[in-house]
C-alpha cells in the first residue's frame, strides 16, 4: 500500500498537544488522601538537617533517597491542596453570591402561596356551604326529609392551617443553603491548616484530615462547579 504525498506531509507535521482537562475536586481529594498516606509513611525521613549537613557521610544513600521521596511527596501534596483550596473558594463564592436570591425567592414563594391559599379558602368554604344547601333541597324534594351532611369541626381549621405549609419548605431550602456555605467554609479552613502543616514539614495526625472524610465531603455540592 502506497502512502500519498499529502499523507506523508500530514505525518511530517508536528502534532499539537491537547492539554488535559483540569482534575475534578473528587479526583484531587483521592490524590490528596494517597499523598497524605505516603507523607505519613516517609515522615520519619524528613530532612531534619541544615543544608550544610545534608551531604554528611553519616547519612546513608537510603536515607538520602527517602528524604528526596519525602520532598517529592510534600510538593505533590501541596499542589493537590492548592487545587482543592482554589475549588473550595470558587464554590464558596458562588454559594454566597446566590444567598440573596435564595432568601428572596423562597420567601416570596412562601408569602405568595399563603396569600393565594388564604384567598381561595373562603371561596372553597362557600362552595361547600352551597353544595350542602343544594343537597338538602334535593333531599327535601325527593324524600321530604333533610339529611344534613356532617362537617368535621376540624376541617375548616385544617384549611386555614394549610396556607402556612410553604413556610417550612422555604425554611428548609434556605437553611440547607446556609449549611452548604458553612460546610465549604469549614473545609477551606481545614485545607489551609493542612497546607501549613505540610509546608512546615509537620506531622499530620488523623484529626487534621477529618475535613476530607466521606461524611463531610458528601455534604458539599461539588456538582455545581461541574455544571458551571
Amino acid at each position: 500500500m502506497e502512502i500519498s504525498t499529502n499523507d506523508q506531509d500530514d505525518f511530517s507535521k508536528p502534532s499539537r498537544l491537547i492539554a488535559p482537562p483540569p482534575p475534578t475536586p473528587g479526583a484531587l481529594r483521592i490524590s490528596t488522601l494517597n499523598h497524605v498516606q505516603r507523607y505519613r509513611q516517609l515522615f520519619p525521613y524528613r530532612n531534619q538537617y541544615t543544608p550544610l549537613q545534608v551531604h554528611n557521610d553519616e547519612l546513608t544513600s537510603e536515607k538520602r533517597a527517602n528524604q528526596m521521596r519525602f520532598q517529592l511527596i510534600q510538593r505533590a501534596l501541596l499542589n493537590d491542596l492548592r487545587g482543592l483550596l482554589e475549588a473550595s473558594k470558587t464554590l464558596e463564592q458562588r454559594l454566597k453570591s446566590e444567598r440573596t436570591t435564595k432568601w428572596l425567592s423562597h420567601s416570596a414563594i412562601a408569602l405568595g402561596t399563603q396569600v393565594i391559599i388564604s384567598k381561595l379558602i373562603p371561596s372553597f368554604l362557600d362552595f361547600l356551604s352551597w353544595s350542602r344547601r343544594s343537597m338538602d333541597e334535593f333531599s327535601q324534594r325527593t324524600t321530604g326529609n333533610i339529611q344534613r351532611l356532617p362537617l368535621n369541626p376540624y376541617f375548616e381549621g385544617m384549611l386555614h392551617f394549610l396556607q402556612w405549609f410553604a413556610y417550612p419548605i422555604a425554611f428548609f431550602h434556605i437553611s440547607r443553603h446556609e449549611k452548604r456555605i458553612s460546610d465549604i467554609s469549614i473545609l477551606g479552613d481545614g485545607l489551609e491548616d493542612i497546607s501549613w502543616q505540610v509546608e512546615q514539614s509537620k506531622e499530620l495526625p488523623h484529626d487534621k484530615i477529618t475535613c476530607l472524610s466521606d461524611a463531610k465531603w458528601d455534604g458539599i455540592p461539588w456538582h455545581l462547579l461541574e455544571d458551571s
